[in-house]
């Protein structure tokens, strides 16, 4: 065990390989507990969030409580008796042949029982049998018979214990849940009753809280306990303490006897149990034990157990404490000085969410605490790691001004302090996601922009022939003059544009375009829209990680060139720099969309600003031996809240666990994995698992090596793990876990049991997108939901990764983004490619798809995937969609072997085309 003592005086026992959320250069880290050092810092809920247990109580209950029905249920009289007294009565009632071979004792036990029963008037002899006595019929039954006879607990009107010797014990109202009132009850119990046996009397002096015990009482149990004084003491019992005693033991697992103080514990129904009932219990137990000090409200307990429970159910309240450990003499016996334990409550934020959820009904404790929440908070309580290196990365990278990021808080960055308000912190980091999110949106609206004036651009790349073009028909002098007629612009200077001595502006070359006489279309379309190319360009620089100077400098020209080439009334020669600065902001964006560094520490700063966590500093990390680990399941995020008080730490692999079950204290010693997709060569068989799999196991059969993501393994190295598989067989078990099994080689594969999981329905899926929708506060079309299941095919990581991607761009999502994202192809233009090729249209076939593999980045093998899913749906001969299957599959293994991308989806197409149909 690894034992991680915390700055606020937290202390968490975990074992060394569970990862501990922490911090690391601002952003958020997963840290295994044995790598944590002192100056880290670990995260704590500010809330913790429960599905509540179910209150019901009754089946828990054993089943000597009897139960009062209402009185036209009467069940039989056996119903009110136990033991063998039971056993005798349900034989006279079943009508048998009394010779009581049911009853399990000797038959002299059986016949002095029924000379009791007789005494007592249930029994009589009829004919030499026993029968009912009339007026015995009663309205107690067992819980069994309840159970047996389908009785609702609405029917129940009360509780009675019945003791081994058949007596009853007293009844109570019926008690079938744990409801606030009775958790409120159990918290007083445990701070202020003495427990003596089954005898439960609580102590206080204070009439507000001995009045509101009364109350609480007659209203759960339908008595108010008796109230005495002795000494000076007032205290007050309960007349039936049996029968509440063994309730509250059965169902919350309330401690007696001797040192009762160390034993108390709130208990899982408590700690899981309504909100409603957590502040009931607080306020309990607070009431009787906690003093409000100048630091704040402090708890005191001899447990614990009870301490850290206390900090959970506060922590459930989003209410931050802290354990102290202290030595004080017992307020109620003379054994001398013992270890106490007092959680404190400090913080004017914190005490007043302690008096709005919790508060006390005793009034000096009431009026310190309102004191206290008037009180201006001490800043350092709540502080937080910066991250301004990471910061300074992500606006580099999205081109965001520091000022406008920033704002007051600019110290931050120019001081490079290490630590900060979390508060303040906070509010930089929205800053930042916020105009990191703009900038993306901007760059999505740049792209779609950007495809409306493709025609353009492309024009002017080839500007130069289209030119030529234009040159050439200005050759004939009939022309000139003809346009010289319509234009005024004079024939020896149209001769002067023709020979190329000099270039009109790019206004008159579309003026003489527009005269109809000089047919150029590309270029005149393109002249017609230059002003909102240019107003494009502009956006584009203004949005991308670079400015004019960068991008004159990659194209060997001047700034003031690009600048011009930017503006206005533009001079011809400068059309062609055009798309050679669209070209460059076109790298620029899209090496920031691609760059996954950015992409991972944007998601990071979006979970530290909503996850509303508390970063305590660790200041002590120490090995331990035994103990126990305490942890809660958070579901809505599946991670846990473990430790002495609340900390957020994460569940170890399944393999960690089975190494564990098998191995025990020997785990690291007979366990190894390894994750091929991070090792995948040679050498990390021969060095790593064939040096661990040739020494013997320690204190077991055999040692288990793990290998994740197998299939990355090369050809090689799956060679050398099958010998080494073979060496080691008595000493070592192998598993292996795989993406494809079809990557892993056939003898591997014969010496493995093979275990197969499968994809995910479509509305599995369905469901999971709409969850992470609403989740994440983005809407997604119907069309893009079914878009996300066809490219993902029941892959929930596949299908993360997309939404994440377009996600980090867009609120609205479309199926174009889902296309795009996932570099795929759409159904319809797949469709249109194979309708093209199948009518032997080669060459358009052929353009469209190599133009679809260009803008989406696709491979040969994702178009060959495409092909596969859309040809059952061709209507062509069953003959004709088994020939496209073989061929297919042939040009897919010439890819993976490494064949020309270009050239196997040309002779795809092609094949296509000579289908005899």
């Amino acid at each position: 065990m690894v034992e991680i003592e915390s700055v606020n005086g937290f202390s968490h026992s975990v074992t060394p390989e569970h990862p501990v959320l922490s911090m690391e250069e601002g952003l958020p880290v997963w840290k295994t507990a044995e790598e944590l050092k002192p100056g880290d810092r670990i995260a704590t809920p500010q809330k913790i969030e429960l599905e509540p247990r179910e209150t019901g109580i009754i089946e828990e209950l054993e089943d000597r409580f009897r139960v009062i029905l209402e009185s036209e249920l009467a069940p039989p009289v056996s119903e009110k008796y136990v033991g063998i007294k039971k056993e005798i009565l349900k034989e006279v009632e079943s009508g048998g042949k009394n010779d009581w071979s049911n009853v399990n004792a000797e038959k002299s036990v059986v016949s002095t029982y029924l000379r009791r029963l007789e005494r007592e008037d249930v029994i009589s002899h009829c004919n030499g049998s026993p029968v009912i006595e009339a007026g015995n019929e009663g309205r107690i039954a067992s819980l069994e018979y309840c159970r047996e006879n389908g009785i609702e607990e609405e029917s129940f009107k009360q509780l009675v214990w019945i003791s081994s010797n058949g007596q009853s014990s007293g009844t109570i109202e019926a008690v079938t849940e744990v409801s606030a009132e009775l958790a409120e009850i159990y918290g007083f119990i445990l701070a202020e009753a003495g427990i003596a046996g089954t005898d439960i009397r609580f102590f206080n002096s204070n009439e507000n809280l001995l009045r509101r015990f009364t109350e609480l009482s007659e209203e759960v149990f339908g008595s108010a306990p008796i109230k005495t004084e002795r000494d000076g003491v007032k205290r007050l019992r309960y007349e039936n303490g049996t029968t509440i005693y063994k309730l509250l033991d059965q169902a919350l697992g309330l401690p007696s006897g001797k040192k009762k103080s160390f034993k108390v514990s709130a208990g899982s129904r408590i700690l899981t149990g309504p909100q409603e009932n957590a502040e009931r219990f607080l306020r309990a137990y607070a009431d009787s034990e906690a003093y409000v000090s100048e630091q704040g409200v402090e708890i005191t307990t001899a447990s614990n157990k009870m301490a850290s429970e206390l900090t959970y159910l506060l922590k459930r309240l989003g209410i931050d404490s802290r354990i102290k450990e202290t030595k004080k003499q017992a307020t109620n016996g003379n054994r001398g000085e013992e270890k106490y334990f007092e959680v404190l409550v400090s913080g004017s934020n914190n005490l007043s969410r302690f008096k709005r959820k919790v508060g006390f009904l005793v009034d000096s404790k009431r009026e310190r605490l309102e004191k206290l929440c008037r009180r201006d908070d001490v800043p350092n309580h709540d502080v937080v790691e910066t991250g301004s290196e990471q910061y300074r990365y992500v606006m580099d990278s999205l081109g965001l001004e520091y000022a406008n990021v920033f704002g007051e808080q600019e110290w931050i960055l120019e001081r490079d302090v290490k630590t900060a308000g979390r508060r303040k912190v906070e509010s930089v980091v929205s800053r930042l996601l916020k105009q990191s999110q703009d900038r993306l949106s901007e760059i999505g609206q740049w792209q779609s922009r950007d495809s409306e004036l493709s025609q353009s651009l492309e024009a002017f790349k080839n500007f130069h022939s289209h030119y030529s073009e234009f040159t050439h028909q200005l050759g004939p002098i009939e022309t000139r003059r003809t346009i010289e007629e319509d234009t005024g612009v004079g024939s020896d200077r149209l001769l002067e544009y023709g020979k190329r001595d000099i270039k009109p502006r790019a206004g008159r070359l579309l003026e003489l375009l527009e005269g109809g006489e000089v047919e150029c279309p590309e270029l005149k379309t393109a002249l017609e829209s230059l002003d909102a190319v240019q107003e494009h360009l502009r956006e584009g620089i203004e949005i991308a990680p670079t400015d004019h100077s960068e991008i004159a400098r990659r194209m060997g020209v001047s700034r003031t060139s690009v600048e011009n080439a930017l503006k206005g009334g533009m001079e011809t020669k400068n059309i062609p720099k055009l798309a050679k600065v669209h070209s460059e902001i076109t790298r620029e964006l899209e090496t920031t969309l691609r760059d996954t560094e950015l992409e991972e520490t944007l998601r990071r700063l979006q979970f530290l600003r909503e996850c509303d966590l508390r970063w305590s500093e660790v200041v002590d990390v120490q090995e331990t031996s035994g103990g126990q680990v305490y942890d809660l399941t958070v579901p809505a995020t599946k991670n846990f809240v473990a430790g002495r008080t609340p900390t957020i730490v994460h569940n170890t692999t399944s393999a960690v666990s089975v190494a564990k079950d098998l191995y025990g204290s020997e785990w690291r010693q007979n366990f190894k994995e390894t994750n091929a997709s991070d090792e995948r060569g040679i050498d990390v068989v021969r060095d790593q698992i064939k040096s661990f799999a040739r020494t013997k196991p320690v204190n077991a059969e055999y040692k288990m090596i793990f290998l994740d993501e197998a299939d990355a393994l090369t050809t090689d190295a799956q060679q050398a793990l099958r010998r080494t598989m073979e060496q080691f067989s008595d000493n070592a078990r192998f598993v292996l876990s795989c993406n494809y099994s079809s990557k892993i080689i056939d003898p591997i594969q014969s010496r493995c049991a093979l275990f197969r999981f499968n994809r995910l329905e479509e509305e599995q899926v369905r469901r999971y997108i709409t969850r992470v929708a609403e989740g994440e506060g983005f809407r997604i079309s119907e069309e893009a939901i079914q878009g996300v299941m066809r490219v993902s095919g029941g892959d929930l990581r596949r299908t993360t990764n997309v939404l994440q991607t377009v996600a980090l761009r867009k609120d609205e999502i479309e199926e174009d983004d889902i296309y795009t994202a996932a570099a795929s192809l759409r159904p319809q233009e797949i469709r249109e490619i194979l309708k093209l090729a199948l009518n032997q249209d080669f060459i358009d076939a052929r353009e469209k798809l190599s133009e679809l593999m260009i803008d989406r980045g696709l491979d040969g093998k994702d178009v060959i995937d495409a092909v596969h899913r859309e040809l059952f749906d061709l209507d062509i001969p069953d003959e004709a969609k088994m020939e496209m299957v073989e061929f297919l599959g042939e040009y897919q293994f010439r890819i993976a072997e490494g064949g020309s991308n270009d050239i196997q989806i040309e002779a795809m197409l092609a094949s296509i085309g000579n289908l005899d149909i």
